[in-house]
């Protein structure tokens, strides 16, 4: 080999040699580079309120520090699970930077401890996200014993904790407003921990009745934990609605008023900048990523008004209102008295002008209700007439659609009225009438009924019934003119229970009426229709229940048929 070749090969092997030990530093500066990296992302701390225990907490919400780990470089982000009983203390010593908590909670460590909220939490209802929510008060659906908040009396109740705005504080206030004693008109009472545990405790008939928050059921029908058909939520008298919302902004089935959902909280040593950036992360979630759908939620929303929790906890004395100082009236006295004696003779004065104004609007307020009430109802029988008749079903078609259960409409005309109308006069058909009215409100027995006094006015909608009447306390009978009256039954469980009823008004009416010593004979054909199946509007209803009406009449009278869809 000649020298030359030999002195190019040494030199081609010395430069791979010097490549090599390049790449190998460039290699290794890369990976000590980015452990140091690594090492010097700063670890923040997610306190978390464990309302459905622990595990189920960490499974729902670690996707959320994955995802604040790449929307927020140089930190790292873990979850923290804590119960009820941990959450102050762990704020007080600053366990975590930033607490996920309930609304109640929060206003208690932010008049504590100076926590701010940073977002409001969108949680997932169906398709719909919303960052507001309200208390349940439910029972098992075939609990046919339990329908409004007085039957809870003497049962056994169940809720999450002393402390639990959803679980236990919403239905308080909701239930003592319905006139329930919580610390004596129950049973037995107990708190159960976590939502979870109330719905256990409901289903498996350990208590009677129990209250979560509202996206519970969901929640445990999406973990396959609960059957949500075998549930039934209890209503009360009047529909909540406060941020001025209405039905179609929260549709959702609620036992109580509704409040802001769980804040995002810092705590006053957390830097600004950090809690903008995880802000901003938050609020740029979207309903389709893992770190939501894991959640269970749509998102978060700029944190909302926390006014309505404050005034909840004030009226209960509860969180930081509990202590309210006792001023000292001898003092008091000693130091202002001649300004009190000023204002008590101005007082005095004022209440004299009261009392007479008072007087003056009482006889208004009577003089109105009078008025009121010939306007809505029938002179003769003193049942409501055709016009509150209609308010009271748009309002029971409209509760309906929201809680997605029937309606059934019952169209009564009497059979051979005319006759004795016409032959012994309109004082006989009078009476007739009267007593007709009053017959099919109260001659047969029913369960759960509400005692209506004879010959007074109809009750309202929630309130009109008898003990010993045909219809229940959710169910109404109008006279709509003539001889022609209509029912209204609300919360029947099939057409089958209301085809009953009806089959009761007939057998009603064909008994003997015994008018100034005389007896007389008539009858009933009623026609039935049902909301929705046969129409969403009133007028449409009646027309069908009119047709099934005719129907009866030529199958012979005394009888009832709903509408054939096929003779339409």
């Amino acid at each position: 080999m000649r020298p030359g070749k030999k002195q190019f090969q040494y030199k081609q092997t010395n430069v791979s040699i010097f490549l090599r030990k390049i790449f190998t530093c460039i290699f290794i500066s890369f990976f000590i580079i980015g452990n140091t990296q690594s090492d010097a992302s700063e670890k923040v701390i997610i306190g978390i309120l464990a309302k459905r225990g622990e595990q189920v907490t960490f499974k729902r919400w670690q996707p959320l520090a994955k995802y604040l780990d790449q929307q927020v470089p140089g930190y790292h982000f873990e979850i923290l699970p804590l119960d009820f009983d941990h959450i102050s203390n762990a704020v007080a010593n600053h366990a975590a930077d930033f607490f996920f908590i309930n609304s109640g909670i929060f206003i208690e460590l932010e008049m504590k401890y100076g926590v701010r909220p940073i977002a409001t939490v969108r949680t997932l209802r169906g398709d719909k996200g919303v960052s507001l929510f309200s208390g349940l008060i439910i029972t098992r659906a075939d609990r046919t014993d339990i329908r409004s908040f007085k039957d809870l009396r003497g049962k056994n109740f169940a809720a999450v904790k002393k402390n639990s705005l959803g679980g236990w504080l919403m239905a308080k206030r909701e239930l003592e407003g319905a006139g329930i004693n919580t610390d004596h008109d129950f049973k037995n009472f107990i708190f159960a921990g976590t939502h979870d545990a109330v719905v256990y405790k409901v289903m498996q008939g350990v208590v009677d009745a129990g209250t979560v928050r509202s996206d519970t059921l969901e929640h445990m029908s999406r973990d396959h934990l609960l059957d949500i058909k075998k549930v039934k939520v209890m209503h009360g008298d009047k529909v909540h609605y406060n941020f001025g919302l209405g039905e179609k902004d929260f549709p959702f089935p609620h036992s109580t008023d509704i409040y802001p959902e769980w804040p995002m909280v810092k705590l006053a040593s957390t830097p600004d900048e950090l809690a903008k950036k995880v802000a901003i992360a938050l609020l740029n979630i979207k309903g389709d990523e893992q770190a939501a759908k894991q959640a269970g939620i749509k998102g978060w929303d700029i944190a909302r008004n926390y006014q309505p929790v404050h005034d909840l906890y004030r009226e209960f004395r509860l969180g930081p209102y509990r202590e309210i100082k006792h001023l000292n009236l001898i003092d008091v006295w000693g130091k202002f008295w001649p300004i009190i004696t000023s204002l008590l003779i101005l007082l005095g004065t004022l209440c004299c002008c009261l009392v007479i104004l008072m007087h003056l609007r009482s006889r208004l307020i009577k003089a109105n209700h009078r008025i009121t009430h010939m306007a809505m109802h029938d002179p003769l029988t003193l049942l409501p007439n055709r016009r509150f008749f209609r308010s009271l079903a748009l309002r029971a078609f409209s509760q309906a659609r929201r809680e997605e259960w029937k309606v059934y409409l019952l169209l009564i005309d009497l059979d051979d009225f005319k006759v004795v109308n016409d032959t012994h006069g309109h004082e006989y058909g009078d009476a007739l009438l009267r007593q007709v009215g009053n017959r099919i409100r109260i001659v047969l027995p029913v369960d759960e009924g509400v005692g209506i006094p004879r010959n007074k006015a109809v009750l309202p909608l929630h309130k009109q019934a008898t003990s010993d009447g045909v219809l229940r306390a959710e169910d109404c009978v109008a006279r709509l003119g003539g001889d022609e009256f209509s029912c209204l039954l609300i919360h029947v469980q099939n057409l089958e229970d209301a085809l009953s009823i009806a089959e009761r008004i007939v057998q009603a009416i064909e008994k003997p009426f015994d008018i100034f010593n005389r007896q007389f004979f008539v009858g009933a054909s009623i026609g039935v229709s049902v909301y929705p199946d046969d129409g969403d509007s009133l007028d449409e209803l009646f027309k069908k229940a009119d047709m099934a009406m005719y129907d009866a009449k030529r199958s012979g009278k005394g009888t009832y048929k709903t509408y054939d869809k096929s003779s339409g």
